[in-house]
């Protein structure tokens, strides 16, 4: 009988620029993507779609920064296989960096559970 197969150790090293670093700040990082993880805790499974939809509700925003290396024309088109109505916008190294900043806070307050389990619902 076989307990693992290649899918399942399988894993690559990515870097990320602008990572979230522990206290908020942003560097450039590295971590581990693994082919395949799988979550089979009903409980687990819910806690995650509350938290998708309370976060789709709650930390939103209506543009997209223009990726690094898009040409300017791109700006107030669509983003695509976003969701409907969310544009290009141009934005500065400060501006990303407030967004994360404000997307961070947004992340914690949403997802903060001391009241209960699932205590913040969406309105």
């Amino acid at each position: 009988m076989v307990y693992l197969s290649l899918p399942d150790i399988a894993q690559k090293s990515v870097s990320n620029p602008r990572m979230l670093q522990k206290g908020g700040g942003t560097a450039s990082g590295r971590y581990l993507r693994r082919v395949k993880n799988i979550v089979s805790s009903a409980g687990l499974l819910r806690r995650m779609d509350w938290a998708a939809v309370n976060m789709r509700a709650n930390c939103s925003l209506t543009d997209k920064c223009l990726p690094a290396g898009m040409t300017s024309a791109a700006v107030g088109q669509p983003v695509p296989g976003g969701r409907a109505g969310v544009l290009y916008t141009n934005c500065t190294g400060e501006e990303r960096d407030r967004r994360l900043d404000a997307a961070l806070a947004c992340a914690k307050k949403t997802l903060a559970t001391r009241g209960g389990v699932y205590s913040r619902r969406a309105g």
